[in-house]
This record gives structure tokens, sequence and C-alpha cells, in this order.
């Protein structure tokens, strides 16, 4: 199945970002979190149940590599260890185990490897696809 939708909200905020998509017929959104995680818990309830009550699917997008600003904005993307990734790893399977993780770092097969071994070593070998599935 293919899904069509925006990335991000425009400005909307996203539960009117996801109301927009339901009322255009959409069936997707982008949550972007490019500058920080900024939704409190509360927030994020509120617009998975209106996403589910609409048949929007949601994704998020969150810079986890680290990003290197300048005076103009992005610089570059920054390379990460496990020592960081591991907290997030184990928020992210503990409320959502079904999700797409890629890497954007300078060396971003090294690191999505790196990523798997974390996931792996925390939670075994359940939670991940295999390309041979």
């Amino acid at each position: 199945m293919i899904r069509i939708g925006p990335a991000g909200s425009s400005g909307l905020g996203n539960l009117k970002g996801v109301s927009k998509c339901a009322a255009m017929d959409l069936d997707c959104m982008e949550v972007e979190f490019t500058y920080g995680v900024r939704m409190d818990l509360k927030t994020a309830k509120e617009v998975g149940t209106l996403a589910r009550e609409k048949g929007i699917l949601l994704s998020v997008h969150a810079h986890f590599s680290g990003i290197e600003y300048g005076p103009k904005g992005e610089k570059k993307h920054v390379r990460t260890t496990d020592k960081f990734f591991a907290p997030l790893a184990r928020e992210l399977v503990r409320y959502n185990p079904d999700i797409t993780l890629i890497s954007e770092s300078p060396k971003p097969y090294e690191d999505a490897v790196m990523m798997k071994k974390v996931i792996q070593n925390l939670f075994g070998e359940y939670v991940l696809i295999s390309n041979n599935d």
C-alpha cells in the first residue's frame, strides 16, 4: 500500500495537521522533531488518538545523529555513539516497537549497524525485521 501525506504540519501544529490530512483525504503525516522533541505526553496522546480516529498513519522525523548548527542554520550532521543511542532505543521500543530508524550521520551505514546492534543487545532479535523474512 502506498500512503501519501505531508512532511510535517506546515506550522499548523500536529492536531490541526492531522485534521487537515483527514479533510483532504490524505493517508499519513510526518510529525517533525527536527529542532528537538517539543511535545508533551498529553499532546502526544491527543495527536495519536485523533490520528487513529481519522485513519491517519503518523511517522516521526527526528534527528538523533546530532546536528551542528551555525548562524545560518544546519551545518552538518555529527555522529553519535551507542552510549547516547541506547536510552532512546529503550524508550522507542517501550512505546512503539513498530518503528523505522534511519541514520543521517556522516557515516550512515556504520551508524545504522551500531543502532541495530544496540537494539539487538537490549531486546534481542524479536524486535527486528530481517531482510530474509
